[in-house]
């Protein structure tokens, strides 16, 4: 069996660098999800469909 050992947990998030910058924003419902337009020049595409 193979032991692991935790030294440490880390949270990547667009909503903020730090945990309480995070949650400030999660609780307040911000969102920052955005279009991402591969090509500019195209209309966007829905979320997900790439």
């Amino acid at each position: 069996m193979t032991e692991v050992l935790v030294t440490g947990i880390v949270l990547v998030s667009s909503l903020g660098h730090s945990l309480d910058d995070t949650w400030q924003k999660l609780i307040t419902g911000f969102s920052d999800i955005q279009v991402h337009q591969i090509f500019p020049e195209l209309p966007p595409l829905p979320v997900g469909l790439y």
